[in-house]
């Protein structure tokens, strides 16, 4: 099984199983989709059953970040650019960014410029995103515990940049989806082909007002 090579397979265990499945033809997008994301549910589930420590997720989650890091190089794969931008960001105490990091390098192989914001502080987040002129911000939540900072962040951010578009995703939307009935947020999205949609309606919907701005 993967997950368990990445867990317990030594450095090179999941990258040698990740190497095979795209020698045999398996694209970047279904390794993502298909391999990635029910591999990182699966960490969570071993860490919240106790049968798997926090160090073994956390070393087999930088396994699985460097591997898609390399892969999701845009020399690697074909782009055509586009002009849809936007921010993906995550809460500033998530540990585990597979989620974002895969998006990220998803929607860059579609031709979108992302700019991923990890690891910062509650305020360094927020002057990023309100002193960038994108209209599109994805923000990804894993864990109960940035619920308020989350709450607080889409608050004021509605009052800095009322236009700003903002999708939420992430685990915790899964587990928990009654949690946002009150966020406010333009869009939730409980998988990456739900965020994929939502991020291209945002787009049209910018493209439409910027045309109208124009006549």
């Amino acid at each position: 099984m993967l997950c368990q090579q990445f867990l317990f397979g030594g450095v090179w265990g999941g990258a040698i199983a990740v190497k095979n499945l795209m020698s045999n033809g398996l694209s970047f997008r279904d390794l993502c989709l298909n391999v990635v994301a029910p591999v990182s549910k699966r960490f969570d589930d071993l860490w919240r059953e106790d049968r798997a420590s926090f160090l073994d997720v956390s070393i087999a989650t930088m396994r699985i970040e460097n591997i898609l890091r390399d892969l999701g190089h845009p020399e690697k794969i074909f782009v055509k650019r586009t002009h849809r931008k936007a921010i993906f960001a995550s809460m500033p105490r998530d540990e585990h960014t597979i989620g974002i990091r895969m998006a990220t390098y998803l929607q860059r192989s579609k031709g979108w410029d992302i700019q991923l914001l990890r690891n910062l502080s509650y305020t360094n987040l927020l002057l990023r995103i309100e002193h960038s002129s994108t209209e599109i911000l994805g923000l990804s939540i894993g864990s109960s515990s940035e619920i308020h900072s989350l709450y607080n962040l889409v608050r004021t951010l509605r009052t800095a940049r009322p236009r700003l578009k903002i999708l939420v995703s992430g685990s915790l939307v899964v587990r928990e989806e009654r949690t946002f009935e009150f966020l406010g947020a333009d869009g939730y999205a409980a998988s990456f082909e739900e965020a994929e949609t939502i991020l291209d309606n945002f787009a049209e919907q910018d493209r439409v007002t910027a045309s109208l701005n124009w006549k």
